[in-house]
C-alpha cells in the first residue's frame, strides 16, 4: 500500500492552497476563547498550524510521528 502524504510545506505551496489548510486553525481561534487554555495538536508537521494557534491559546502543545518535521516546528 503506497503511503499518501499530506503535508504541506507552505512556502512550496500557492498560497491560496495554504490559506486553504489554515482554515481549521481559523475556526478553533475563533470559536474558542483560548485565553487561559491549554491546546494539544497532533500532526503538526513544521509547526505552521501550532504557531498560528499560539497567537491565540495560552499553551500549545504539538507532537508528529516524524523527529525531523518536529526540529522545524521548534523554529517557529
Amino acid at each position: 500500500m503506497h503511503k499518501q502524504e499530506t503535508r504541506i510545506v507552505p512556502h512550496q505551496v500557492p498560497p491560496r492552497f495554504y490559506f486553504e489548510h489554515l482554515k481549521p486553525y481559523e475556526f478553533l481561534t475563533e470559536s474558542i476563547n483560548g485565553k487561559g487554555k491549554k491546546l494539544l495538536e497532533v500532526g503538526c508537521c513544521d509547526g505552521y498550524g501550532s504557531a498560528y494557534l499560539a497567537r491565540s491559546f495560552n499553551d500549545v502543545i504539538a507532537v508528529d510521528y516524524e523527529n525531523h518535521v518536529l526540529v522545524k516546528a521548534q523554529d517557529k
